[in-house]
């Protein structure tokens, strides 16, 4: 019994760790970064990043398990790699960029920047197609440009070039996600209606 009191009080901090993050990070982006950017390690910008994207996925993976009879479920790990795959690829490129400008920066701080500014997928949450990707795609520009200025300290003209092509990247990713859930519901509906 004491383990599993253990447990949940662990879960209540880690929850709460979280939400006080997000919360951060939406009230004043440039000192949450600028803080964030004295850190190390990668545990914890992956676990957060982790954190956003399970929220979304099982979000829509449970919205979507009645009209998929379940296949929205079974493609949930796929869905929770692609995303933290998707996270590394950002990342490289950003590092790629921003050593163009900088090269002083390290690739575990721009990863930690990309990490955290996945927050902004959480806009998904808004069951709007495209609205939704286009509301994300703005958060993560507004975060990175905030990371950017203060944890890799690039000036305003410099952050807003190397932010062209990771946005441009996540409104692909949205896309993508978007026409994958659309085929998914239809096929489902159909599959539902030749039942019949």
């Amino acid at each position: 019994m004491p383990d599993r009191a253990r447990a949940k009080d662990t879960t209540g901090e880690f929850m709460k760790r979280y939400a006080d993050s997000v919360r951060q990070m939406v009230k004043n982006p440039s000192a949450f970064f600028a803080h964030r950017s004295q850190q190390r390690g990668y545990l914890e910008p992956t676990v957060y990043a982790l954190m956003n994207i399970l929220i979304l996925k099982l979000f829509y993976a449970l919205m979507l398990a009645p009209f998929t009879l379940g296949l929205s479920l079974i493609l949930l790990i796929p869905m929770i790699l692609y995303q933290l795959c998707m996270l590394g690829l950002t990342s490289v490129i950003l590092f790629g960029i921003i050593r163009f400008f900088n090269d002083q920066n390290d690739f575990e701080g721009v990863y930690r920047s990309t990490a955290y500014a996945g927050t902004s997928s959480l806009l998904l949450l808004i069951p709007v197609p495209f609205f939704n990707m286009l509301l994300s795609a703005g958060g993560m520009a507004y975060l990175l440009y905030h990371a950017l200025r203060e944890a890799h300290g690039l000036n305003s003209q410099q952050a807003f070039i190397t932010l062209t092509v990771p946005i441009l990247l996540v409104l692909l990713l949205g896309m993508i996600s978007t026409v994958v859930v659309l085929f998914l519901l239809f096929h489902a509906v159909f599959y539902v209606i030749s039942l019949f």
